[in-house]
């Protein structure tokens, strides 16, 4: 796997650019509705580059388990953050 890891890589990124059409697809795009409700895609597209990024890497149990938390606290906040901003309505 850490062979293809650019192509790999694009792989996902196209499995996810497809991912989110669906979803946007299965909402609708009347009135730009797509810019203003949460996109699933995103947290499973993070779930997906930490899996691709365990996958590839080389480093050791530990920092690697380390740098799991910190990426899953950091998506976390920002996935709150994303739905905050969504269903707040400017003054």
């Amino acid at each position: 796997m850490a062979k293809y890891k650019i192509l790999s890589l694009g792989i996902l990124s196209l499995v996810l650019g497809v991912l989110w059409r669906l979803e946007v697809e299965y909402h609708g795009w009347e009135a730009l509705k797509w810019i203003g409700y949460f996109h699933y895609a995103v947290p499973v597209g993070f779930l997906l580059f930490i899996a691709w990024a365990n996958l590839i890497s080389e480093l050791e149990r530990k920092p690697r388990i380390a740098l799991n938390l910190i990426g899953l606290v950091f998506g976390a906040v920002m996935i709150y953050l994303i739905q905050v901003s969504l269903t707040v309505s400017p003054l």
